[in-house]
């Protein structure tokens, strides 16, 4: 019965982590630049029955390159819950909450204590960078290979403990799955492993075993094996991806685009003032099991290794926030060891253990909650994302036809909408082009969302507006003057 009480305890702790991730998750439009571009993406793939090559506006996606994986879960979940922000996120949700609970069996396996893992998964669930944008809560290629990531450092450590072949195969397929949904991301943790296994001195048994290669082997076939397929379906593919996804574009040496690059500090400042401010506080008390030959556990040396090689790797290339995503459930359960082995340092009693960490966790639940509980669209953000809140609004939504087509500012006419574009398509088949300025004649009716646009328009023909959603965002008709 205890036991029961205890596992139902810990499922209603979980829940009520998990609601930062869920709660009005489908508030916000989609966003810019992958979420909407991926919903594009699944939607297609959803009408049109091709699993193997993504498109966008129905010809084979030559920008997004990532392989299928994210599309496959979304196309799924629009099979069942329609065309809608929350099939589009829910894999991401789903990813997420499997991340808290893989967090808190890595703690576990490696402290035997409950109340450390759990705090270490609140820790995860409460971090800016796993919550907020482009990760936790959105449609994003991050939450997934966050999950498969994690899962990694998970079968690392059973494998380690255990020396099953089993979980080298179980590696092997959840490597399949992270380059399957983000390329060759889930690989940077690979020099971390191998610098544990060097540590543990397993790494020469572990290379004269059979099941090794049989589980390379296992991995390399169905990656191979797709990146030919896509290949031969869309020739020059691969060409692409050296470019735009692996090592040109690491060290911004693209062709085909140029990306963002900061100094080698970019991702610790990230961790230290954005993704994880609150609690790398607690870090110093976490390196003091390290002079501990005792209170030294492997989990915590695997962490510290991963975490170490991954920032290092991923300091030297190009920069973006959500990079730095697979790191915090590491760091989450880094600290949730190092945590265990402090509190049996200094001897501190479980009920003062309990007291002091879920008070820690009060305030940085409270901030996620807030963030999911108050969501609401920056000001800056209302030209970019204005048509996608019009498509939303069933009572003007109602009033297209046809007959209206899309303005944008011929600078700033990015396209986050064009999921509502296919969704008006496949509910009312209602199709919305969009129409270049030099193509605009009198009598027209147009969606607009930039001021500039209406500028335009006002100086070169009347005007009158049918109706609005703000300032910016107005269904119009013009004609002669």
């Amino acid at each position: 019965m205890h036991h029961v009480f205890k596992i139902a305890l810990l499922a209603l702790g979980f829940f009520i982590l998990s609601v930062p991730l869920w709660l009005k998750v489908d508030h916000l439009p989609l966003r810019l630049w992958d979420e909407s571009r991926n919903a594009v993406n699944a939607v297609e793939m959803y009408e049109s029955g091709d699993w193997i090559t993504r498109t966008y506006k129905n010809e084979p996606e030559s920008y997004n390159l990532k392989p299928p994986m994210l599309s496959w879960f979304q196309s799924l979940a629009i099979s069942v819950l329609g065309i809608n922000e929350i099939a589009i996120r829910l894999p991401s949700i789903i990813a997420s909450i499997l991340s808290l609970m893989v967090v808190f069996t890595i703690v576990w396996i490696s402290t035997k204590n409950t109340l450390f893992s759990f705090v270490s998964a609140g820790i995860l669930a409460t971090s800016a960078g796993f919550y907020g944008e482009h990760v936790g809560r959105f449609g994003d290629h991050d939450a997934l290979v966050t999950l498969c990531s994690t899962l990694i450092v998970l079968l690392v450590l059973r494998y380690d403990n255990t020396k099953k072949p089993e979980y080298l195969y179980l590696m092997a397929l959840t490597l399949v799955f992270g380059v399957l949904t983000k390329s060759i991301t889930i690989l940077m943790f690979a020099p971390g492993i191998f610098l544990y296994f060097l540590f543990s001195k397993n790494v020469f048994s572990l290379l004269k075993s059979k099941h090794f290669y049989l589980a390379l082997v296992s991995f390399a076939t169905p990656i191979i094996g797709y990146y030919i397929l896509r290949e031969s379906r869309q020739p020059g593919y691969l060409s692409l991806v050296w470019n735009d996804e692996l090592f040109p574009r690491y060290l911004n040496t693209s062709k085909n685009l140029t990306y963002h690059q900061s100094d080698m500090l970019y991702y610790v400042r990230l961790l230290a003032k954005d993704v994880f401010s609150y609690w790398l506080i607690l870090l110093p008390l976490t390196i003091v099991p390290f002079f501990s030959k005792k209170h030294r556990s492997r989990g915590l040396v695997l962490t510290a290794l991963i975490l170490a090689s991954f920032i290092a790797i991923l300091s030297k290339g190009t920069s973006n926030f959500w990079y730095i995503a697979p790191a915090i459930p590491v760091l989450s359960a880094f600290i949730g060891i190092g945590l265990h082995g402090f509190s049996k340092i200094i001897k501190i009693r479980p009920i003062l253990s309990s007291i002091i960490l879920f008070g820690a966790l009060v305030y940085p639940y409270w901030t996620a909650h807030s963030y999911a509980q108050n969501t609401y669209e920056q000001s800056y953000n209302w030209e970019t994302y204005g048509i996608s809140y019009y498509l939303k609004n069933e009572d003007l939504s109602r009033g297209l036809s046809n007959n209206t087509a899309i303005l944008l500012d011929s600078i700033y006419g990015f396209e986050p909408h064009l999921f509502y574009v296919k969704k008006l398509k496949h509910d009312r088949n209602i199709t919305l082009d969009r129409k270049r300025m030099y193509h605009i004649g009198s009598g027209d009716t147009l969606l607009i969302t930039h001021q500039s646009t209406f500028n335009w328009l006002q100086l070169n023909f009347r005007v009158k507006t049918l109706d609005s959603l703000n300032q910016y965002t107005k269904r119009v008709v013009v004609s002669s003057k």
